[in-house]
């Protein structure tokens, strides 16, 4: 098949790149992302991770995050605890959000790539936490 066909009968998520980024700490997800450390990225195309690389946050947390993150331009984000506010500003920038999420983030940006989780958009967190 010619690539220009083969390009023509994917669907719209296989063509187009996906940059996930996961709140990252010692090879794990790191479960408070208005806390985390550290995001590990992962470059998704046609499925396939096609490479990684970490973004510190310097310190930086909760709502000063989602700058980081839409500054590192990600489409996709996959987290364990995360609240309301953070998911709205990301889904107002079109990010796709995945939550409750636990595990190797390896695993789990394999788990996307593929289609087999679909973002669910839901908040996982709620606390007393200062999010400004």
């Amino acid at each position: 098949m010619h690539d220009a066909v083969r390009y023509v009968l994917q669907t719209p998520q296989e063509r187009i790149p996906m940059l996930l980024a996961i709140p990252y700490e010692n090879n794990e997800l790191y479960q408070h992302f208005g806390n985390t450390p550290e995001f590990k990225l992962y470059h998704i195309e046609d499925k396939q991770i096609t490479s990684t690389e970490l973004l510190p946050t310097n310190g930086q947390s909760h709502v000063q995050l989602i700058g980081i993150l839409l500054d590192a331009h990600i489409t996709a984000l996959a987290a364990g605890e995360i609240g309301s506010l953070a998911i709205c500003l990301l889904n107002d920038q079109d990010v796709n959000v995945y939550t409750g999420l636990h595990g190797n983030p390896d695993d789990i940006a394999q788990t996307i790539a593929k289609g087999e989780l679909q973002p669910n958009n839901e908040p996982t967190h709620q606390c007393g936490c200062q999010h400004a």
